[in-house]
């Protein structure tokens, strides 16, 4: 299994699972009354708190699998596309009037 992203402030939980459209994050393990975070990393990493009232064993997943690394992000793509689509908006009718400006002075 390759490397999943998760924030970086969820880095340090003790407990991770991963289900098919989010990550659930412990707060602590194998106690009553447990907060949770979902992590919907299907939809631009969404975050919601949850609590559980009953007591059961998590099943948590190895740390290693978990990276804090934008590059493993599941939207990566899509962020390196609006980047580049807004550098290409911005800077080229910029730098078109810029180089206008200095051609008349030849």
């Amino acid at each position: 299994m390759s490397k999943v992203y998760l924030p970086t402030e969820y880095l340090n939980k003790p407990c991770y699972q991963v289900n098919n459209d989010y990550i659930r994050v412990w707060e602590s393990i194998n106690q009553n009354n447990n907060t949770y975070y979902d992590i919907y990393f299907k939809n631009d990493y969404l975050i919601r708190q949850g609590n559980s009232s009953y007591s059961s064993y998590q099943v948590c997943d190895s740390l290693n699998t978990y990276t804090d690394v934008i590059y493993y992000r599941y939207d990566f793509d899509k962020i390196i596309f609006l980047f580049l689509s807004l550098c290409i908006i911005f800077f080229y009718p910029g730098l078109k009037i810029f180089l206008r400006m200095f051609r008349r002075f030849r």
